[in-house]
């Protein structure tokens, strides 16, 4: 618990602020607070907007805590699953999705340039949305199942500035 507590008004973003940006996170189903406060924290230092998908709310307290004050200044918009298809098209970006599979290439090897999309989902379900995009990974042992979705999407939006 910190020590001090503010009431704060809750920032209203437009689809124009999202499109700002020139990567914008979508995240499938990531339920853990203190992840979703991280990848906000992220999105700042990597100049990102975020779209949550069925995610933890970002106006939960420990989304708060964790963003260290990242909700205020990041884009971010919750969209309806049903809905989401129809907003990536808006966007008219390229979509990669950040996913281990056998069709995926290598984060670094793959050519990939800004504006995009992308996606990543929880650790226990993946990626559940049904939008079409490149398949990426960040290569790691093989002792290791996975990467936790917020140092994956580290990794990955590390890289992609370096590009």
């Amino acid at each position: 618990p910190q020590s001090q507590a503010a009431v704060a008004r809750i920032p209203e973003f437009t689809e124009a602020d999202v499109q700002a940006r020139k990567i914008t996170i979508v995240l499938d189903g990531v339920q853990d607070p203190g992840n979703v406060g991280a990848i906000l924290r992220l999105c700042l230092g990597f100049d990102a907007s975020l779209i949550l998908v069925e995610s933890a709310d970002v106006t939960n307290p420990k989304v708060i805590r964790s963003s260290a004050g990242a909700m205020f200044k990041v884009p971010w918009m919750q969209v309806a699953r049903d809905d989401v298809s129809s907003f990536v098209k808006k966007l008219d970006r390229p979509v990669f999705r950040l996913e281990k599979t056998a069709s995926a290439e290598k984060l670094g090897a793959a050519n990939i340039r800004t504006p995009l999309i992308l996606i990543a989902g929880s650790e226990g379900q993946g990626i559940t949305l049904e939008t079409k995009g490149r398949s990426i990974f960040v290569e790691h042992s093989s002792e290791l199942e996975s990467l936790n979705v917020g140092n994956a999407l580290a990794i990955a939006l590390y890289t992609l500035q370096q590009k």
